[in-house]
């Protein structure tokens, strides 16, 4: 099976920006992933999640700038026979 995977961290909304850039707001509306793994420093996820389009089923694991986050430091995936350690 193919999946189709969006990976991405440091957005640093809203401590840094606002928005993302358009290009890549783009990309994610015009592209039906299977998921999106985060790699942190999301900053606040709720103003992350509202400066993109709806994401699929994510996995987000903690970054330095995450205070007082609920994620995981890591997060282990399988898909199919394939497995990620994020």
């Amino acid at each position: 099976m193919t999946y189709r995977v969006l990976v991405f961290g440091d957005a640093h909304i809203p401590s840094r920006r606002d928005v993302v850039p358009d290009e890549f707001y783009e990309h994610i509306k015009n592209t039906d992933y299977d998921m999106a793994l985060i790699t942190g420093d999301l900053v606040k996820e709720s103003d992350m999640r509202a400066a993109l389009p709806p994401l699929p089923r994510s996995f987000i694991v903690t970054g330095n700038m995450d205070y007082n986050s609920a994620y995981n430091f890591h997060e282990k995936i399988q898909l199919d026979d394939f497995n990620v350690l994020l």
